[in-house]
């Protein structure tokens, strides 16, 4: 059976942790902000610094990594592990530096969200676990 995100109010709670903030107001779109790089690097050195040689990969992504593009003023991170199901040993250093885990979908790719409120309303960190690697150990 192939994974269907959820949809329904039910699913969406089912995969997420705390409570749902209510967002029923206008989205809204800011110009360009030559400061979201440097808010991106910030967050990833922070990152690197809390999980050192776990990080294997951290990207921006998103709107705000692109140059010159309207954006949510909120940055995106993506960041691999080896094992995303393995929380243990990337979560609680990660609640450490200020996120919060938000969603863990473990029928997707072992998908987890982080949010850290402090920096541009929301930086959402994305975490997957290192698929490469596993194929590798796998031969």
């Amino acid at each position: 059976m192939d994974y269907q995100p959820p949809r329904s109010d039910d699913e969406i709670a089912a995969v997420r942790i705390g409570r749902a903030e209510v967002l029923d107001g206008p989205i809204k779109l800011a110009e360009y902000d030559p400061a979201w790089p440097e808010l991106y690097a910030h967050e990833a050195d922070r990152i690197r610094a809390t999980l050192g040689d776990r990080a294997l990969l951290i990207e921006h992504v998103g709107s705000t990594s692109v140059p010159g593009l309207a954006a949510k003023p909120r940055i995106d991170i993506v960041l691999a592990v080896d094992d995303s199901s393995e929380e243990r040993s990337y979560v609680p250093p990660l609640e450490s530096a200020g996120y919060v885990l938000r969603i863990r979908e473990p029928e997707w790719h072992e998908h987890r969200l982080l949010a850290n409120e402090a920096v541009s309303r929301w930086s959402d960190l994305e975490v997957h676990a290192e698929l490469r690697r596993r194929q590798d150990r796998s031969r």
